[in-house]
């Protein structure tokens, strides 16, 4: 019995660490209208906390470093509408992961993130690479197109 005991606890541990940890492979941009959380293989949430209704987003795969955050390449923008306080979810259907998932994190070995979005009043918010002020807080902007 205590042999079957610790052949079930090490298979759980072997379990737990085979799987991608949650949510360390998505990170959240300063002052992005919409908050991502990531789960277990890809599947995430996006989370409109802007006020504002949302006609489009564009997520991307993001690198980090001590002083910059790099936009490494955009994924293909989502025409969805998302209400104030409304989410959008992406979950796992017919692969081991999502493509945000398989383009980001396997292939780019970077992490996901919301680099844009687009606003029903017609303005938008989009990330811009710069380096970190002396407090270490990269920049943002809004922009009206």
């Amino acid at each position: 019995m205590l042999c079957l005991k610790r052949a079930l606890g090490c298979a759980i541990l072997l379990t737990a660490f085979a799987l991608p940890k949650e949510r360390h492979w998505v990170t959240n941009l300063p002052g992005a209208p919409m908050s991502l959380e990531g789960t277990e293989r890809g599947a995430y949430t996006l989370k409109n906390t802007s006020g504002k209704q949302i006609v489009s987003f564009t997520l991307g795969c993001v690198e980090l470093t001590k002083t910059r955050i790099i936009v490494v390449s955009r994924l293909p923008r989502k025409e969805f509408s998302i209400d104030p306080g409304g989410s959008f979810d992406e979950a796992i259907i017919d692969g081991p992961y999502t493509v945000p998932y398989q383009e980001c994190v396997v292939k780019q070995k970077a992490k996901l993130a919301l680099v844009s979005v687009a606003f029903e009043d017609r303005t938008s918010w989009s990330f811009r690479e710069t380096k970190s002020d002396k407090s270490g807080k990269p920049g943002d902007r809004r922009d009206v197109f």
